[in-house]
């Protein structure tokens, strides 16, 4: 493994903050991306990324906007696919063809407490619901893996818009959520976010060299890893005997968690000017839908985070099955749609214990009652986190292979 330069804390310093690893390490989590210049929804006609804030900012003045969607849960779908054409063709080989290959549901709580993330497999074997001009998204169309509905909608007319209407009402019909917002990237956008973050460190206790990742080979032991390894861990499937999707989620929700908790520690989402430039390198790398495309809009959704502990980062496997028709593939659980409920729920709050009255009875001939000895309250019970939750502090959780 490559290790960085001793300056690397320093050259990097206004971009390696939370939020740009929360996200943008979210947005790795892909195993196959894809460049995109068209639109994200089919009702937009053209999205400009790359569009700055219409006022002119300094570091001098610089107000942070507020959260658009304050006192609001946010849900983001990211969405990643295996167009591997131009620079993703120098990266993971020439293909023809869009699929989304990995699909990763970002919720914000509306207290800004908590940020929860959680992977959809690509081999769920699931209904895809109507999704292109004249369909009804209420009705589904075909029962297929949950991958192809990204083709679906985009093999109708080459329309990025079109596709990712369909994985969100996919994501809909098989999750009962309704995402907010979406993004979408490319393998070359993971490369240049992991190298604007100068590499992540990454832990592994066994030798690491799959046969699907472009030669990459992680010895165990700790270190950083830059862009093109990045990616290229992030996409590895065949790892030993191994070629399973879950497995790979796994290693990708590892990846995700030590790039937030290596980067919230940093305290740095106080300072105005980091904040404005982690919004222009996310708004520059990735494609995202008009709502998060502002560099206003994101800066204020970014600022909303600073309270942020890694241990307040989150990550959570969806209950799956082996789909009796075919054990490569899987559907979900019994308990998957609890599972859904409970990923969007608001943070359980501790109830404070009731406390005796002090008010006097109002009865004139009713004796006073001697005083009793007061009493301290035993502390409320702390709630537990779901048996598969795993958050950003846990040491245990960081070692990624």
């Amino acid at each position: 493994m490559r290790h960085s330069a001793m300056n690397w804390g320093k050259r990097y310093a206004r971009t390696r903050t939370f939020f740009a690893a929360l996200l943008a390490a979210t947005l790795f989590v892909v195993t196959f991306a894809f460049a995109i210049s068209q639109q994200l929804y089919s009702q937009v006609s053209t999205i400009d990324l790359r569009t700055e804030s219409t006022t002119p900012e300094t570091r001098d003045t610089i107000s942070i906007p507020a959260d658009f969607k304050e006192g609001e849960p946010v849900t983001i779908a990211v969405m990643g696919t295996d167009d591997r054409t131009g620079d993703n063709a120098d990266i993971g080989g020439f293909a023809e063809g869009i699929r989304a290959d990995t699909t990763v549901l970002l919720h914000i709580t509306a207290d800004r407490s908590q940020v929860r993330m959680a992977s959809i497999p690509r081999d769920l074997m699931t209904e895809i619901p109507g999704c292109l001009p004249g369909e009804n998204p209420d009705v589904a169309v075909s029962f297929q893996m949950f991958n192809t509905a990204f083709a679906r909608g985009y093999d109708y007319q080459e329309n990025i818009g079109d596709a990712v209407q369909c994985v969100l009402n996919t994501i809909a019909r098989s999750t009962g959520i309704k995402p907010d917002a979406a993004a979408v990237l490319d393998f070359k956008a993971v490369v240049d976010i992991v190298d604007e973050l100068d590499g992540v460190e990454l832990c592994g206790e066994t030798h690491f060299e799959p046969r699907d990742a472009g030669g990459l080979v992680l010895e165990p032991g700790c270190g950083r890893i830059y862009g093109d390894q990045a990616i290229q861990f992030l996409r590895a499937r065949h790892v030993g005997n191994d070629g399973s999707d879950l497995k790979r989620i796994e290693r990708q929700q590892c990846f995700l968690r030590s790039a937030s908790a290596e980067v919230l520690r940093g305290g740095l989402l106080e300072q105005a000017s980091n904040i404005f430039s982690i919004a222009k390198v996310l708004t520059a790398h990735t494609k995202l839908t008009p709502n998060l495309a502002s560099v206003s809009n994101l800066s204020g959704l970014i600022y909303s985070l600073r309270n942020l502990t890694p241990a307040d980062v989150v990550t959570r496997t969806a209950p799956v099955a082996p789909w009796p028709a075919d054990p490569n593939r899987v559907i979900w659980a019994w308990d998957a749609p609890q599972f859904w409920e409970e990923f969007v729920a608001p943070p359980v709050e501790e109830t404070p214990p009731a406390s005796a009255s002090s008010e006097p009875s109002s009865s004139d001939d009713t004796e006073t009652p001697e005083p009793a000895e007061p009493s301290v309250p035993a502390p409320a019970e702390p709630s537990e986190p779901p048996a598969d939750e795993i958050s950003a502090d846990d040491e245990d959780a960081l070692i990624c292979y």
